[in-house]
């Protein structure tokens, strides 16, 4: 962890300046973060090695220097503090540059995939691991600066809920345009810049050649002995309806699906079926399994089966907001079938 304080010559706090690290001069970001309206920054640092640390701030002389970490320690934090100078800018034209890899508005960070990736990445958990900033457990969870991520939605609606692995373990990397981290995240709509929200979701936007389409892709592959790995992903996301049917059958151990138990019970002591103080709804099935003390590769009979269907569909903005709020909005808004063997 980098944290620390950035001020100007009079010892006045300066929010929402840019703070990044980069593994050499003009070279792509690797993590980033901004002040907060005390002054104060956060950065996760994710690997050891030599940096150059970088503070940007409009009106002020950018600051940089290089940095060496040797070792990360758990729980161990590393503090500088800076004092950026004035730098009064005229500017005779704008140039407005629409290809920037990161874009900060206000609550949202949005990161180009293009400005990452290098063509191997096979699906959206791959882009996901290269991107600054993220970060993807060996299990499929999501974390954005060390914080778990409640959601992962595809074009501003959430076909999965806290399941969100069935999409980043699935959806074609290549249909991928960008991804949106949106702080302060607040499933209620209306509650949106009330609530004193600390949760972070991801919004994945697709390419516009393939929004109002019927697009996706069919791989099939087959070895000796019953080795097989077939995929199919077939998307329709158009304004107001989205329809996502997939499937994946393989015997090589590939984990399409991730933690079904956040499937099942996505709301799990936050829904409206936990009542609290260890009281809640009667469950109607259990899909728990008692599983032993040793790496999952070495009882795994790796052969699994999936089969989904999963929609949406939004009359209006006003009446998505109002199904938020019920109980019963997977009923009335979504349909999802999953079938596992």
């Amino acid at each position: 962890m980098l944290s620390g304080h950035v001020t100007d010559t009079t010892n006045t706090p300066i929010p929402l300046v840019n703070v990044f690290l980069t593994k050499g001069e003009g070279t792509s970001i690797t993590n980033y973060t901004y002040t907060d309206a005390a002054g104060y920054y956060r950065l996760e640092v994710t690997h050891a090695g030599e940096y150059v640390f970088n503070v940007n701030g409009l009106s002020y002389s950018n600051y940089s220097s290089r940095i060496k970490i040797d070792s990360l320690v758990a729980n161990s934090t590393f503090t500088k503090e800076i004092i950026l100078i004035e730098k009064p800018q005229h500017l005779d034209e704008v140039v407005v540059n629409a290809n920037l890899p990161i874009l900060v508005k206000k609550d949202t960070v949005v990161i180009r995939v293009a400005s990452y990736i290098n063509g191997s990445e096979d699906v959206a958990e791959d882009i996901l691991k290269k991107l600054p900033g993220i970060e993807v457990a060996s299990d499929g969870t999501v974390k954005v600066q060390g914080r778990n991520v409640e959601k992962v939605m595809i074009e501003g609606d959430d076909l999965f809920e806290k399941g969100y692995k069935l999409l980043t373990k699935n959806l074609n990397a290549g249909v991928i345009d960008k991804v949106e981290i949106l702080q302060h995240f607040s499933d209620n709509p209306l509650l949106k810049n009330i609530e004193d929200s600390e949760d972070i979701a991801l919004n994945i936007v697709l390419k516009e050649e393939v929004k109002g389409t019927l697009f996706g892709n069919i791989d099939l592959g087959y070895g000796f002995k019953n080795v097989y790995e077939n995929k199919l992903n077939i998307i329709s996301i158009k304004k107001k309806t989205k329809y996502y049917v997939f499937g994946n059958m393989n015997t090589i151990g590939n984990d399409a699906t991730g933690d079904i138990f956040q499937l099942l019970y996505p709301d799990y002591l936050t829904g409206n079926t936990y009542i609290g103080d260890g009281i809640s709804a009667p469950k109607i099935m259990s899909m728990s399994i008692n599983q032993p003390n040793i790496e999952s590769s070495r009882f795994n009979f790796n052969e699994a089966e999936l089969a989904c269907i999963n929609g949406i569909f939004n009359p209006s903005e006003k009446l998505r907001d109002c199904f938020s709020l019920l109980p019963m909005k997977t009923i009335i808004s979504e349909i999802k079938l999953c079938i596992l063997e």
